[in-house]
């Protein structure tokens, strides 16, 4: 981890040294912006960043895509997010990330489905094999459309595109395990994906999914063989007070001196049922 933070680093000296060599390059500040917004997250400096390029270059849909994403995601200003999304749109009309990024908002902010469905449609159109597109469409159909098959075969054709995309192999092993069940499959996808923290982090929510759901399994079939056998072996008691059924004589003593405050006097009113 001190690789990576020094790493980190000296790319944000490289960056603050291209950016004072070239005062007027759009295409750095952007650069750079998306640096501090994403890698280092000090958004403060991004969001002026952002617009410094933006000064420089009002047409760069790349530039106004990040910034669109910024607004909405850190500061929730969905008004002005969706206004540069806008903006993007009306100068390229088919930029497959910026019709993704607001598909979101539609999904997530305006609750507008059928909106959001068409933007991931026209961005699949210019990006048919994005794999961020077909992620995000494929759990728009999971948790929206509850289209099972739809979000399986979306999820799979992201990961024929991009092996190791973390959304995709997270969101994929939540429908096999919590939909189908299948938690086998879920495991060895994990297992076998490319390391991740996150990645690791959901194949040990599967592995406890699946655990839980054997010791279910094993527990609901204890109770099966108990019930059949207490079935078996003779006939039934029932509370006199409240009519509810006992497969023996002790445990209906006892709810009736918890529930009805009734000392059961061995031999009267059993209840027997046929």
């Amino acid at each position: 981890y001190e690789t990576v933070a020094q790493e980190v680093e000296r790319a944000d000296y490289y960056y603050r040294l291209a950016v004072e060599a070239d005062r007027t390059s759009a295409y750095i500040a952007g650069c750079y912006a998306h640096f501090l917004h994403v890698v280092r997250q000090e958004y403060d400096t991004a969001q002026e960043m952002y617009k410094r390029a933006l000064e420089l270059d009002p047409t760069d849909v790349g530039t106004l895509c990040n910034y669109g994403t910024l607004l909405q995601d850190v500061r929730k200003e969905y008004d002005l997010a969706e206004s540069v999304y806008k903006q993007a749109l009306n100068l390229d009309p088919g930029d497959a990330a910026t019709l993704c990024n607001y598909g979101l908002l539609l999904k997530n902010v305006r609750r507008d489905f059928d909106g959001a469905e068409f933007l991931y449609q026209r961005a699949l159109e210019k990006e048919p094999s994005d794999a961020t597109t077909l992620c995000n469409y494929g759990l728009f159909m999971q948790n929206v459309r509850q289209d099972f098959a739809k979000a399986e075969q979306l999820y799979r054709r992201a990961l024929s595109c991009d092996g190791g995309h973390v959304s995709t192999l997270c969101n994929y092993g939540t429908l096999l395990t919590s939909v189908k069940k299948e938690y086998d499959k879920a495991e060895a996808m994990l297992t076998q994906a490319p390391f991740h923290p996150t990645v690791l982090q959901c194949l040990e929510w599967v592995r406890q999914v699946h655990a839980t759901d054997k010791s279910e399994k094993a527990k609901e079939k204890k109770r099966d063989r108990m019930l059949k056998k207490r079935q078996l072996s003779g006939p039934q008691r029932r509370c006199t007070m409240c009519s509810r059924v006992f497969f023996d004589l002790s445990t209906r003593n006892r709810h009736l001196r918890k529930k009805h405050g009734v000392d059961p006097v061995i031999g009267v009113g059993e209840g027997f049922d046929d």
